[in-house]
């Protein structure tokens, strides 16, 4: 349970990353730097106290840490006379974001006796979790964000609302490729348990993954893409808020049944 959430919060803060270099700091003001910086470093703090007090300070908690101190010293840039450090910072701690990603999937989660299909497909289903989540966070936050600045360009909710939809599409297909391949590679040994637990005693849960996960929040970000044609920022940030609701279930409850089955999904 704590690692579900854990794999969530942090993947959601390192798509955030990810994507905030994208939105000029000229269009939005620093208010909402500040904004997202203060919500990364408070989901990323979350992880690391939740990690360290559950789990223990092994290195899956040190190298969290790390980022939580990259951003820590962001935050402060954004409060402070410090410029240069700031434009230094935001797309460092955006690389770094990714490589302790990268390395989160590969050397913490890889199934025992890992094959080459494993070693892909895990880090990329990080990968694509954590672009939905930016992606749709950013959104939201973004969405507001438009009562304040009212000259701000709809283009930059409609790229994000793009990423989304391309980040899921990415997701569905990975999940595919996942069940097709385990369905295949299912005959006997640890590979037919994991899949026959998967489609049996967590069936419903993977309704939900696919159901509510990944369809209804492809539908929700074309109907928010429509509605950004109308430049109906409002009416978009109330689909995007509950895109967010539909793609936090679809993670955790991804990321149940990847720590259950071990199958990225």
């Amino acid at each position: 349970m704590i690692r579900m959430f854990t794999l969530v919060f942090s993947q959601l803060v390192i798509g955030g990353l990810f994507f905030l270099p994208f939105i000029p700091i000229e269009k939005v003001r620093e208010g909402f730097y500040r904004l997202c910086g203060f919500v990364f470093l408070l989901l990323m703090g979350l992880t690391v106290a939740v990690l360290g007090y559950g789990v223990g300070w092994k290195n899956e908690s040190w190298l969290f840490l790390s980022l939580f101190l990259l951003l820590l010293a962001y935050n402060i840039t954004l409060w402070g006379p410090f410029p240069q450090a700031r434009r230094l910072l935001l797309p460092l701690s955006s690389i770094y974001g990714g490589i302790v990603l990268l390395c989160h999937a590969y050397f913490f989660y890889q199934p025992p006796q890992a094959g080459l299909w494993e070693a892909v497909f895990v880090p990329l289903s990080f990968l694509f979790s954590a672009l939905s989540l930016g992606a749709v966070s950013m959104g939201l936050l973004l969405g507001h964000w438009y009562l304040f600045v009212t000259a701000l360009p709809v283009s930059y909710l409609q790229r994000l609302t793009a990423a989304l939809f391309f980040s899921l599409v990415g997701q569905g297909i990975l999940v595919g490729c996942n069940l097709v391949y385990y369905a295949q590679i299912a005959s006997t040994g640890e590979a037919l348990s994991k899949f026959a637990l998967l489609t049996s005693a967590f069936f419903y849960p993977l309704l939900v993954r696919l159901l509510i996960g990944l369809l209804c929040s492809l539908i929700l970000a074309v109907m928010t893409w429509q509605t950004l044609k109308w430049q109906a920022t409002q009416a978009a940030t109330g689909i995007l808020f509950i895109a967010v609701l539909t793609v936090l279930a679809g993670e955790l409850v991804s990321r149940l049944l990847f720590l259950m089955t071990r199958i990225p999904v």
